[in-house]
């Protein structure tokens, strides 16, 4: 921590403290979110930078259930379709590109 030079969190000694999904990039969500609690991360690199994350806490989901499920339930619903539009382009021999409008 002494060594960060994050703009973002070097005030605080490079925590980042209480930041919900979605408010980072990617890559150090992916990192945040999947490391145990008192565990440290591999190397992450993102377009900042390279960091290494000590996971200490991670509040629990405060939104409602239903919420909750609703959204897990729309990702997987993407993934799914994604996943068609891939095999199928595998199997036919041709280019797809995941293109949000």
């Amino acid at each position: 921590m002494e060594f960060t030079e994050d703009p973002g969190s070097k005030s605080s000694g490079g925590l980042y403290a209480d930041f919900e999904k979605g408010k980072m990039v990617p890559e150090f969500e992916e990192a945040a979110f999947s490391v145990p609690i008192g565990e440290i991360s591999d190397i992450v690199e993102t377009q900042y930078g390279y960091h290494i994350l000590k996971v200490i806490d991670r509040k629990k989901e405060d939104r409602p259930r239903e919420v909750v499920v609703n959204t897990l339930k729309q990702k997987n619903k993407q993934l799914s379709r994604r996943n068609f539009f891939e095999d199928l382009a595998k199997e036919h021999d041709f280019v797809y590109a995941d293109i949000k409008s």
